[in-house]
């Protein structure tokens, strides 16, 4: 235990000495999370101008308008509900869509303004202004729209914003990212500075090297993990709904299996200009298509089957589930998954170094 505490205390050492790594391990989470946080607290409503001589009506419009709410935000923000007004503010592109209200018996319809030079955003205003269509045709509003009778059925209790989804993400890309660009950094610079041979000269045996290097890892994945847990706290109020025991869990077994992964390629690449971006690009890749910006569901057919067969995915999806709900659905099986797969990175990565240091 006195060798790995000796080789881990070195590595961590050296993660803080390097300025470049300790930066990108720390800033670029907090960075990422904070540039998806504006972009969607900013994208949350969808600015309108209401034309309508009808003032009662309008008034009851309005009222339903603003009662509508996403997780985030209401469905609209009515800038103006002055007929005169509304038009200079869809004229001058002062809002992002423009509703004329009937103003008697004998309209059946809106007519709907909208900038259509987004397709994402045309979809959620046409969407959006059904449900208040829907909404003002129960309250015995001319509308012109039949009344629908709908069931919902989610999947979890509440709705999720995307913000926090990807906040929650983002303490796994940290994770992940510590584990696998960190460490395989750590590696890669046994052979730059050539302290590999100090190393496999050493009366240490490569057991207790290698313990080290994965407690390093393990203590720098950690630092990462509270970061990032408070930073989502602090600024968003984020905190595991789930079991503590289980969060823990998902990111001990998830610190592992990039640690792993990180020395593998370390190994592997034995360059520390070649580690550096490949590591970081294999992690923004497995955040993207494992759960971590988005739900799986959301990709291509091609890659949500690959996604499928990555064990990264069934660490992301636990991680939201703990963070974001109480549901323990395929918790045990997640779990065994990121475990198992954990235990064959180590084991794969011990095969290597063994292999490349008794050469």
């Amino acid at each position: 235990m006195h060798i790995v505490w000796t080789v881990a205390k070195k590595d961590f050492k050296t993660w803080f000495r390097d300025p470049t790594f300790l930066a990108a391990s720390i800033l670029v989470p907090l960075v990422l999370l904070a540039v998806f946080s504006l972009v969607g607290f900013s994208s949350a409503s969808i600015p309108i101008a209401l034309s309508s001589n009808d003032t009662a009506n309008s008034e009851q419009t309005t009222k339903v308008i603003n009662e509508l709410k996403s997780p985030v935000s209401p469905y609209f923000e009515v800038i103006t509900q002055d007929s005169q007004k509304a038009n200079e503010e869809w004229e001058n592109g002062s809002v992002l869509g423009m509703v004329k209200y009937p103003i008697n018996e004998g309209t059946k319809y809106f007519n709907l303004y909208f900038i259509n030079i987004n397709g994402d955003y045309t979809k959620n205003y046409l969407l959006r202004f059904a449900k208040v269509s829907r909404e003002l045709a129960e309250a015995n509003i001319p509308s012109g729209h039949a009344i629908v009778s709908t069931e919902e059925k989610t999947l979890l209790p509440k709705d999720i914003a995307i913000w926090k989804y990807i906040a929650v993400g983002l303490v796994g890309f940290a994770i992940v990212f510590s584990g696998i660009v960190n460490s395989g950094v750590m590696v890669a610079r046994e052979w730059k500075e050539l302290t590999i041979k100090e190393l496999i000269l050493s009366p240490a045996n490569r057991f207790s090297m290698f313990g080290g290097k994965v407690l390093a890892g393990l203590m720098v994945g950690g630092v990462n993990a509270i970061i990032m847990l408070l930073a989502i706290y602090i600024f968003y109020g984020i905190y595991p709904l789930g079991s503590w025991l289980e969060l823990i869990l998902v990111l001990f077994f998830t610190s592992v299996l990039s640690i792993g992964v990180g020395i593998i390629l370390g190994l592997i690449l034995k360059r520390l200009d070649i580690m550096a971006p490949i590591g970081m690009i294999i992690v923004t890749v497995l955040w993207l298509i494992c759960g971590g910006l988005g739900p799986r569901g959301q990709l291509p057919d091609s890659l949500w089957y690959i996604s499928k067969y990555l064990p990264f995915t069934y660490a992301f999806e636990p991680l939201h589930m703990i963070m974001e709900t109480n549901s323990t659905v395929r918790m045990s099986s997640d779990l065994l998954i990121i475990g198992v797969s954990s235990f064959i990175a180590i084991i794969f990565s011990i095969y290597l170094l063994n292999r490349s240091t008794t050469k």
